[in-house]
């Protein structure tokens, strides 16, 4: 029994990887979250040939992590050189996590900064984009097309 115990720590031991390059943070929680039947990498491959066909402008995709960023974009989803500060200026990121089998979570969120501070941690600057932005139904359109075309759920 003990060799069964010292097995199963190994094995979550061998299962995380410390060089994951998947940002350390939880989506927020007005996130739009569908389930898709695909795996998580070919999902988020999916997402994001599906945003930049909507031409919605990526700047860094990690299939073997499964996520994804915009660089910083107006409210209507092209690339801005402004600070990234007040609500017209937003950051796109997803996931794709494991669900049922053969299945992922696909997670979007998009955040803005009402100010800059560098006391506190960049994350916790981070609010939800208004569901009137135009950017925002673009990637709701997407989030449908993805449920319609992979059986979201």
């Amino acid at each position: 029994m003990r060799g069964l115990g010292v097995t199963v720590v190994m094995a979550m031991l061998l299962g995380c990887d410390p060089n994951t390059t998947r940002p350390a943070i939880t989506p927020s929680p007005a996130s739009l979250t569908t389930i898709i039947a695909e795996d998580p990498g070919a999902a988020i491959g999916v997402l994001a040939q599906r945003l930049k066909d909507d031409s919605i402008p990526l700047a860094r995709v990690e299939v073997q992590d499964a996520w994804l960023e915009s660089p910083w974009i107006d409210s209507l989803g092209h690339v801005t050189t402004a600070r990234p500060i007040g609500p017209n200026v937003i950051r796109l990121r997803a996931w794709a996590d494991p669900a049922k089998v053969g299945s992922s979570t696909v997670t979007i969120e998009l955040t803005w900064r009402p100010y800059a501070d560098p006391s506190v941690p960049q994350r916790e600057l981070d609010r939800d984009v208004a569901a009137t932005l135009p950017i925002a139904k673009r990637v709701g359109d997407v989030m449908a097309g993805l449920k319609k075309d992979y059986g979201g759920e």
